[in-house]
């Protein structure tokens, strides 16, 4: 009996250390978060407003700096309130902003595109380009000036499915990094940097209005 309550105790022990790790594995969350998570009822839809803050990690800073591209992606979903089961989310619309420091001209190469539905990034799988917007391309000379244009989603359109005014709604938005996908020698290469950077709990809106503020 002695042996079998030691065992158990051990197998907690183990069990409780597992967590910590992997809670203390997941990165971003301290750190970095979406913050100012606005949303305006309009006529068509929901248009979203949000901004990160908080440093980002400072290895992927410094693989920027050294050439190494990274994408930083933005989930904006408009989710139906239930009181008796699990919230539901309605749609999404994904915003990526790609990033690639320059060093033969020493500047910042940024673009953005949109993208209907939520990216599956837990995969690591490709992103499909043919399902984006046509991308919003601009340079910048310094990192704050690049950090500025990456912190920021304005203005993104969420449709209003059929039905959704018999419910209450919100929107949340959350947003990861992770390395751009690599020409073959370099993937072969940089095999060692992590596919994902950060990653950042949801952030939410209180509940939306049923009908525009001009109707």
């Amino acid at each position: 009996m002695a042996r079998a309550t030691h065992y158990i105790s051990g197998s907690m022990t183990v069990f409780v250390l597992l967590c910590v790790l992997l809670l203390g594995a997941q990165p971003g969350y301290a750190a970095t978060k979406v913050r100012d998570v606005t949303a305006q009822v309009v006529a068509d839809g929901v248009t979203v407003s949000a901004r990160l803050v908080g440093n980002l990690p400072a290895k992927a800073v410094a693989q920027i700096n050294n050439g190494v591209p990274k994408e930083l992606f933005y989930t904006v979903a408009l989710v139906r309130r239930h009181r008796r089961f699990f919230d539901e989310q309605l749609l999404a619309r994904t915003v990526r902003f790609h990033i690639k420091y320059d060093t033969l001209e020493d500047r910042y190469h940024l673009t953005r595109t949109e993208q209907d539905g939520e990216i599956d990034l837990e995969s690591g799988a490709d992103v499909d380009d043919t399902a984006a917007s046509e991308p919003v391309t601009t340079y910048a000379s310094t990192w704050q000036e690049a950090l500025q244009f990456l912190s920021t989603v304005e203005d993104v359109m969420l449709p209003r499915p059929d039905g959704v005014a018999r419910f209450s709604h919100y929107v949340r938005v959350k947003a990861e990094m992770r390395a751009a996908k690599l020409p073959l020698y370099l993937d072969y290469v940089l095999f060692f940097i992590p596919i994902s950077e950060f990653k950042t709990p949801w952030s939410r809106t209180p509940v939306l209005p049923v009908r525009p503020a001009t109707e």
